[in-house]
């Protein structure tokens, strides 16, 4: 039981499912996804940190970025590993789509099997910062998972605010504490 919150825990094959609120991981994580947009502005953290950089060169830095394209799983840094799953093109209304949704989780699952990722944490890719149905997003989930395997991967942890946990878990066919599912 995670603080504060419910978890459901399901199979889906070989794989380990557990459906919780964000917070504290149910188990070790190898990598964590973060939907964010193609200039990676989401997922920045809120803080504003100091810089020993010259302005010029920030400016510099500015100007020469180039963005990344929807759908795709730019690799960040630390432990666990960052996953920015582009699903945002914020110059675009919507800033979402459900094709980069599902191309961003089938190169997710492309990374998890070239850096032999056995444990991430997954939000509902869509639905942090766009319109996206919990329904559909785990309908996206389901359907990478079937066409390309997981891989190594032997544990994902469905992050789903405490608010729509029942609708995410009932969505992935979580009906009690324990489900099994076949891919």
């Amino acid at each position: 039981m995670l603080q504060g919150g419910r978890e459901r825990r399901l199979r889906l094959g070989d794989l380990q499912v557990v459906v919780a609120p964000g917070g504290r991981a149910p188990f070790g994580l190898d990598a964590v996804v973060l939907e964010d947009d193609t200039y990676r502005v989401l997922a920045a953290p809120p803080d504003i940190t100091p810089s020993n950089e010259e302005l010029r060169d920030i400016l510099r830095a500015v100007r020469d970025s180039v963005p990344a394209m929807p759908g795709t799983v730019v690799a960040g840094r630390g432990v666990p590993l960052a996953l920015h799953g582009i699903v945002h093109d914020l110059d675009c209304e919507p800033s979402w789509s459900d094709l980069w949704v599902e191309q961003a989780l089938h190169s997710v699952l492309l990374a998890v099997r070239e850096r032999r990722i056995r444990a991430i944490g997954l939000p509902l890719l869509g639905t942090v910062h766009g319109g996206m149905t919990v329904e559909r997003s785990i309908e996206l989930l389901l359907q990478a998972l079937q066409a390309g395997g997981s891989g190594p991967l032997e544990r994902v942890w469905v992050l789903a605010p405490q608010s729509r946990l029942d609708e995410a878990a009932a969505n992935l066919g979580a009906g009690g504490p324990t489900r099994s599912l076949s891919l």
